[in-house]
């Protein structure tokens, strides 16, 4: 059972020969990241695109962008990362049209949170029981943190806007 919308995408194996160092202080350590994306028969593949680091490609302060390396049919981007919990900029992934997935391994295996965006909402699922109470609570806020900020980013466009 699923917390919300369940994905079709497949899972990759990632090699977990290196990890890059978290970039904010309690953010997820994160492994080697990949795009999904289809060939011309709607197939998915997963490619590891080596020069992808997530963490610190969000990090800047600028839109979030794939590496010029990146298949241009990509439709979704993934990461192993220490933690299911979201970083800080995740978002940004999201925001730039690609659904996110976060893989660890947990107390039962490896696991998979998804995030999205639909509807002007974000959007998370993940097995049920596959989080700690703590880390449940740890997604909420950062779910919070996402929309506040995609909120407030609306409502400035708008404030923005001039009037007709």
């Amino acid at each position: 059972m699923r917390r919300a919308k369940d994905f079709a995408f497949p899972l990759a194996v990632f090699s977990l020969a290196f990890w890059i160092p978290a970039i904010g202080q309690n953010e997820p350590a994160e492994g080697s990241c990949a795009v999904i994306s289809s060939d011309a028969s709607g197939v998915n593949a997963t490619t590891t695109v080596e020069t992808l680091h997530v963490a610190a490609a969000t990090a800047s302060t600028g839109p979030f962008l794939l590496p010029p390396e990146s298949p241009a049919s990509a439709k979704a981007v993934m990461c192993h990362r220490s933690s299911l919990v979201p970083a800080l900029h995740d978002d940004k992934v999201v925001l730039a049209g690609y659904p996110f997935a976060i893989t660890a391994e947990t107390k039962t295996g490896r696991h998979v949170l998804w995030l999205e965006i639909a509807d002007g909402q974000f959007k998370v699922s993940y097995d049920v029981h596959v989080l700690t109470h703590e880390e449940e609570e740890a997604v909420q806020k950062r779910m919070n943190e996402f929309q506040n900020r995609l909120n407030s980013t609306s409502s400035a466009g708008a404030s923005a806007k001039p009037h007709q």
